[in-house]
């Protein structure tokens, strides 16, 4: 698959997953995935139109395969290294889907337990 049809492809994937919806109220979903030679991670948050997020992390493991085929497109595409985090975001409304690349630094989106809350409030796309 091109690269286009793997963003499709993960898309897909992730507003099919009730484990990265939480279910039919979803507004936005943002997750993002770190990849390096040994494991792909990707986890995230699910935002309703108000009220606090939920994390969300994908449970079709379909998902990672995807995103380690899109990493390898990308990197074949530009001929150049691969990026070693992705930020993805996903708008309910419109559809709208977007993938950001870090090449750098795999810490730039990571979440963890001790920034968790941080982060849903860092990435949340909500007006404020």
């Amino acid at each position: 698959m091109d690269r286009d049809a793997l963003v499709l492809e993960l898309g897909r994937l992730l507003v099919a997953d009730d484990e990265v919806t939480n279910g039919p109220g979803w507004a936005h979903v943002v997750l993002v995935a770190t990849v390096d030679d040994a494991s792909t991670r990707m986890n995230g948050f699910s935002y309703g139109p108000d009220g606090p997020p939920e994390p969300a992390a994908p449970r079709d493991t379909r998902t990672l395969d995807v995103v380690r085929d899109l990493r390898t497109a990308m990197a074949a595409h530009d001929g150049g290294p691969p990026w070693v985090s992705c930020l993805v975001r996903v708008e309910h409304a419109t559809g709208r889907l977007t993938v950001d690349v870090e090449y750098d630094d795999p810490q730039r989106w990571r979440i963890t337990r001790q920034n968790q809350g941080e982060r849903a409030v860092e990435l949340d796309p909500r007006p404020a």
